[in-house]
């Protein structure tokens, strides 16, 4: 779960919450395919989702803190994009 995601000078900051048992925290990164998309205001957004390769089966509930950077997901010649986040259920608006 996902909860309080706020962009902050090219990062992303966000609380994660995930089942395991060893923390991700520096493993979890951002996965984006390079692609933008344009709403019907002529916006630009980009999906991205949380990844860590960190592996872990057991049940413990975890929540982290997780600061991730987000400068590739600029533009050339625009200055905000939408971050539609995987597991979250609003955009997230990157001015920079």
């Amino acid at each position: 779960m996902i909860r309080n995601p706020k962009i902050i000078q090219n990062k992303l900051l966000l609380v994660h919450s995930y089942g395991g048992g060893e923390s991700n925290r520096e493993s979890t990164k951002l996965l984006w395919n390079g692609k933008y998309y344009q709403n019907s205001s002529g916006e630009y957004i980009v999906d991205v989702v949380l990844f860590s390769d960190v592996m872990d089966i057991r049940r413990a509930l975890l929540t982290e803190k997780k600061i991730l950077d987000v400068t590739a997901l600029q533009r050339e010649g625009v200055r905000f994009v939408w971050i539609n986040l995987v597991g979250y259920e609003t955009l997230i608006g990157y001015a920079y």
